[in-house]
């Protein structure tokens, strides 16, 4: 259950306040399966040269032609041993903790504790957002 809170929190973490962005070149023949795609899509930003499209469940539909599509993409799901290197430094160990104990909390049912731990997780990330020094994480284990 823990494990599944810091994936949500981390999703949360990437759609919400530090975004990851990549670039990739595709190629589409009438339409692209984004889950082809090297990281899981979350939102696409942009896509060169300009041309009109439109997202029927995972494909995308295009004119053919080779592209380069920027996209917003979700962290890939952790395990337990899994080391946490994305948002390029930003995210303390501090900020990721506050959201996972509000989260758990809100599964457990206690719902005040949660929204203590969702206020100290929401002031953490502000703070994440703003600043410019790079934070690293220690590789260990959450539990």
């Amino acid at each position: 259950m823990i494990v599944d809170s810091v994936n949500d929190v981390l999703c949360d973490i990437s759609t919400d306040f530090l975004t990851l962005k990549t670039t990739e070149k595709i190629s589409v023949s009438g339409e692209f399966d984004l889950s082809n795609l090297s990281k899981r899509i979350y939102k696409i930003l942009s896509i060169s040269p300009t041309v009109k499209y439109s997202i029927v469940g995972s494909k995308l539909i295009c004119e053919d032609g080779e592209y380069e599509i920027e996209y917003q993409y979700l962290p890939a799901e952790k395990t337990i041993d899994d080391k946490i290197d994305e948002f390029g430094g930003k995210l303390t160990l501090y900020a990721l903790s506050y959201g996972v104990a509000s989260q758990y909390c809100m599964i457990c049912g206690n719902y005040s504790e949660s929204e203590m731990w969702n206020s100290k997780y929401q002031d953490a990330m502000q703070i994440a957002m703003r600043s410019s020094k790079i934070v690293s994480l220690k590789n260990r284990r959450w539990c």
